[in-house]
């Protein structure tokens, strides 16, 4: 009898034993469904609406890894060091260095120039990159606002893609594609403290989480990773009428209206903060040698011109670079390391020009040039772009 009456206690005992093996397994191993950031990627939704997402800190950037401030950049303290002058670059994949090590990025780029030639005792420089793949107009201004402003720069340089206008995002369209309900619910569960014993058991939650994935509801926001094909931009680049659609973005009400009220919003925020901003204009990469999309530079440049914005157009100097080895163009949006070089030469020389740096003047670039390894063929178009106004 007393046998018979030991097995189903012994067999609760060990089912006890078992849940909280598992539960602390769960712990442990830190078992469950982790959409903060994407499988291989770096992004996490941001707790800022107007940005959407963000990168993740801490998150794998090929050798290096994301700030825990979420920059793609070393860990930087909040206060500026004393001598130091702070530039914050803010903007989207171009800024973020997209294919490349953080090395050849222009923002890592500029700061190396310009500590190398330029620091001395009592002045040093710190390039800043704020940058996030897939930020439109709306995301850089904001990304400005609530992130970058916080350290203190003495100058903001927003690098600008002809894509910023549309307000698409893939980046956001593939987090919010494999951020389903049902994880969307486990992660809420996971941060709400008190209620029921049961809820706060990570094991519960996760057995939760798994039936909830079975249900319609659950996945509500789908299962897989869109493509490149669903963004407007990408098939307008593979079925070769990218010209109208970029030159579209710049005509129709429903993109360049909101697009100029941004502006706007970046020119007040410039004024009302005290940092000055240079918006870095990138040109679209494919056949620059016949470049169909020169009006558009145009218009943007008098936009940026009325609003007091300051604004440097890359597109003489690429072009006048184009053709020769290395090449220019990873991708028809995307420069590769030498495109990001001749971006820093370019700031560097405003930088110059403008009195940026004490004691330095734009003669100090042009002494300079043969240690720039800026190609004599190349000066003229630099000269231009950077002294244009």
């Amino acid at each position: 009898m007393r046998a018979a009456m030991s097995r189903p206690l012994l067999l609760l005992l060990g089912t006890a034993l078992g849940l909280a093996l598992a539960e602390l397994a769960v712990r442990l191993f830190d078992l469950g469904p982790h959409i903060e950031a994407l499988p291989g990627e770096a992004y996490r939704l941001s707790d800022e609406p107007a940005l959407g997402y963000e990168l993740a800190p801490e998150a794998p950037d090929g050798e290096a890894r994301i700030s825990a401030l979420g920059l793609r950049d070393r860990d930087t303290p909040l206060a500026k060091p004393a001598g130091t002058l702070r530039i914050a670059v803010v903007g989207d994949s171009i800024a973020y260095g997209f294919g490349l090590r953080r090395e050849e990025s222009f923002p890592e780029q500029l700061e190396e120039l310009l500590n190398r030639h330029f620091a001395g005792p009592g002045l040093a420089f710190e390039v800043l990159n704020f940058g996030v793949p897939g930020y439109g107009l709306a995301q850089a201004v904001e990304s400005l606002r609530v992130r970058a402003l916080r350290f203190a720069p003495d100058l903001a340089v927003y690098a600008y893609c002809l894509n910023d206008a549309q307000g698409y995002s893939l980046e956001l369209a593939n987090l919010l594609a494999r951020t389903d309900s049902a994880g969307r619910d486990y992660r809420e569960a996971l941060a709400r403290e008190g209620g029921r014993a049961a809820a706060r058991s990570r094991l519960y939650l996760l057995a939760r989480y798994g039936l909830a994935r079975l249900t319609r509801e659950g996945r509500a926001y789908g299962e897989a990773a869109l493509w490149h094909r669903d963004d407007p931009q990408f098939r307008a680049l593979e079925e070769g009428r990218y010209p109208r659609y970029f030159a579209g973005l710049y005509r129709g009400e429903e993109t360049w209206g909101p697009a100029q009220a941004r502006l706007d919003a970046l020119a007040e925020l410039s004024r009302s903060s005290g940092v000055p901003v240079l918006v870095l204009i990138f040109p679209l990469l494919a056949e620059l040698e016949r470049y169909a999309l020169g009006a558009v530079h145009v218009q943007l440049r008098a936009a940026l011109a009325a609003r007091s914005l300051a604004w440097l157009d890359l597109l003489p100097l690429f072009r006048a670079a184009a053709g020769a080895d290395p090449p220019l163009a990873r991708d028809p949006l995307h420069p590769t390391a030498r495109g990001h070089r001749l971006a820093a030469l370019a700031v560097l020389y405003r930088l110059l020009d403008e009195g940026r740096i004490p004691g330095r003047n734009s003669r100090d670039f042009e002494s300079l040039a043969a240690d720039l390894k800026v190609a004599s063929r190349w000066l003229p178009a630099l000269r231009e772009v950077a002294l244009a106004r």
